[in-house]
Formats: C-alpha cells, sequence, structure tokens
C-alpha cells in the first residue's frame, strides 16, 4: 500500500513540477512579447508620431471650426424662427 502511495506522491510531484515549467515558460513568452510589442509600437511613434499629432490636431481644429460655423448659423435663424413662432402663435 505504502508503495502505490509513494508512486503516487511521485506522479503528482513530477506533474507539479511539469505544470510549474509551462507555466514559466507562458509567463517568459508573455514577456518576450510584451517586450517585443514595446518596441514596435516606440519605432512606430518615433517615425510617424509627429504626422498623427499634426492630423489629430487638424481634426480636433476642423470639428471646432464645423461648430462655430454652426453656431453662428443658429444665431442668425434665431430671428427667423422668431418671426415664424409669432406668426403661428397669433
Amino acid at each position: 500500500m505504502t508503495f502505490y502511495s509513494n508512486l503516487l506522491r511521485k506522479e503528482r510531484e513530477a506533474f507539479e513540477i511539469t505544470k510549474n515549467k509551462k507555466l514559466n515558460d507562458v509567463e517568459i513568452w508573455v514577456k518576450g512579447r510584451k517586450e517585443e510589442e514595446s518596441k514596435t509600437m516606440k519605432k512606430y511613434c518615433d517615425e510617424h508620431g509627429a504626422k498623427e499629432m499634426e492630423m489629430i490636431q487638424k481634426a480636433i481644429e476642423d470639428r471646432h471650426t464645423k461648430e462655430l460655423n454652426s453656431k453662428k448659423q443658429l444665431e442668425t435663424a434665431k430671428g427667423a424662427y422668431d418671426s415664424f413662432k409669432a406668426k403661428v402663435m397669433a
């Protein structure tokens, strides 16, 4: 009986060791992949970062310009709306 319990214990220990090795391998692989992605992202940012920032700034300026034009159009339409409202309410 002790022979089989010792055999099972050794098998469990071997399984745990194998499992820990696999976990370590996965952790090492994940860390390496993150570092590789980080390097790739940094390289892309170094090469294209300024251009991307200019495009973002241009998009923001375009949005502000559109919003300002809409606001101006609404302000000029206020008088026409007021006269329309007065006609309808009368």
